[in-house]
């Protein structure tokens, strides 16, 4: 009788044991499967297409602008501004009176009085400063009564009492780095964008790149000043705005192309990572072209409409290893 319950009893563990086996295999097989299926969704959700289009490759940089041509206004006796008929941002004409000094240092050393005349039509400034981003910020504007030391006192010294722009003809002035200022050449088309004018943008040509590298504003490394002439006269156009300037570096219509996040650099080769319908992923070697920050052309190893993944694969089939 006990034989016979022993017997039972040890079918009992034995069944037991056996369902859960099962169950283990039924919860591990389902584990693995949902893991699969969460691997090749996260894949599907990495893929891209190998597509034709145009690349380009552009530069932005951001300016001032400033009038092309711009005259100091220096007196050359020193003395007292006892007449100042004009004030900051009036126009005037060649010729007009800006400013009469009262020759002399002191009330009794006073000379004939000087009158001071636009040498141009244009539009009244402060005078610039050197130093600062692209091209300083400004002195003061002279004032009535302002003491002003003259050039034929003092050259280095004197006074710039005002300045004269002519805004009929603009330009932006900018720095280009050192990385760049090789993509750059005279006469090159540009457009500019202006914030006050939302939407419309000027035509612009590159006529000065410095030969001369000199320190950036806050510690930017070496620049290159660079001007750009606005091809359009518009008089909504302040002097000081900032031009932002765009310039096509290169251009290449109707290539092979696809996202840069798919182009991987494996062992020193240029690699992609094929997807194979049905199968594992495939490492293929490509030959890249130009590049964009988002794109890459592909010269060869890929072909229209295959589809690439934009994260390494984690079980691929890979290349055979290069020959030493």
């Amino acid at each position: 009788m006990r034989s016979e319950m022993g017997g039972l009893t040890r079918a009992r563990i034995v069944a037991i044991s056996l369902a859960a086996l099962a169950a283990g295999g039924v919860f591990t097989y389902r584990f693995y499967k949902k893991r699969q299926l969460e691997r090749v969704q996260l894949d599907i959700s990495a893929l891209v297409k190998v597509e034709r289009g145009t690349l380009e490759n552009k530069f932005q940089e951001n300016g001032d602008i400033w009038p092309r041509k711009l005259l100091n206004i220096f007196p050359n006796v020193s003395g007292r501004v006892v007449e100042l008929p004009v004030g900051d941002g009036q126009s005037v004409k060649a010729g007009q009176t800006l400013a009469v000094v009262q020759g002399g240092r002191t009330s009794a050393e006073k000379f004939l009085p000087a009158t001071i005349g636009a040498p141009i039509t244009g539009a009244l400034m402060r005078c610039p400063e050197e130093g600062g981003r692209n091209g300083g910020g400004t002195k003061e504007f002279v004032k009535l009564d302002d003491f002003v030391t003259g050039r034929n006192d003092s050259q280095q010294n004197a006074t710039c009492m005002m300045a004269i722009a002519d805004l009929s003809s603009l330009i932006v002035k900018l720095t280009i780095n050192e990385v760049d200022v090789l993509k750059f050449r005279e006469n090159m088309p540009v457009t500019v964008t202006v914030d006050a004018l939302p939407g419309e943008t000027f035509p612009g040509t590159v006529t000065v790149i410095s030969r001369q590298a000199e320190e950036g504003y806050r510690r930017a490394g070496k620049v290159f000043r660079t001007e750009i002439a606005l091809n359009r006269r518009d008089e909504r156009l302040r002097v000081g705005m900032t031009g932002r300037v765009t310039a096509m570096i290169a251009k290449k219509e109707n290539v092979l192309k696809m996202s840069l996040g798919a182009f991987f650099e494996q062992e020193g080769r240029s690699v992609a990572y094929l997807n194979v319908p049905r199968d594992k992923p495939r490492e293929v070697e490509i030959k890249p072209g130009m590049r964009t920050p988002l794109e890459v052309e592909i010269v060869s190893g890929l072909k229209e409409g295959e589809q690439v993944f934009t994260e390494k694969p984690v079980d691929f089939v890979p290349l055979p290893k290069a020959p030493r």
